[in-house]
């Protein structure tokens, strides 16, 4: 189980920055305010999502199966809730079962345009 504990997000589209992490701000006080949502990932390939703060990123996500692009080197987490549309997030950093954290980063677009990414870091509970 993952818990949601910090968001920051990413201006993508400043054109003085270098990179995108130039841009950073950590917004979590303004998006985790109270409970924060949770995602299960099983070993056995499923998931769940539960309610909370910042379930609204994925909320064309219940439930279904998951995995990574690439078993050897991730990537990517995929999340599939069984239709034909999969939901990609590309990894901030590997994962090993061992590690505190999962990073993920969410983009959001307005039409073909991405105009903000977020960093989402989950906590293992």
């Amino acid at each position: 189980n993952w818990i949601l504990t910090k968001v920051d997000q990413i201006d993508v589209n400043v054109e003085l920055a270098f990179q995108e992490s130039d841009t950073l701000l950590d917004v979590s006080e303004a998006i985790l305010t109270s409970i924060p949502m949770e995602v299960n990932i099983s070993g056995d390939g499923t998931y769940t999502f539960t309610d909370g703060d910042g379930r609204k990123m994925f909320d064309s996500l219940n439930t279904g199966t998951w995995g990574f692009d690439n078993d050897e080197y991730p990537s990517m987490i995929v999340f599939n809730k069984g239709t034909d549309q999969e939901s990609n997030y590309p990894l901030i950093r590997p994962v090993r079962p061992q590690d505190p954290y999962l990073a993920i980063k969410y983009n959001k677009f307005c039409g073909d345009n991405r105009i903000v990414s977020y960093h989402l870091w989950f906590t293992r509970k």
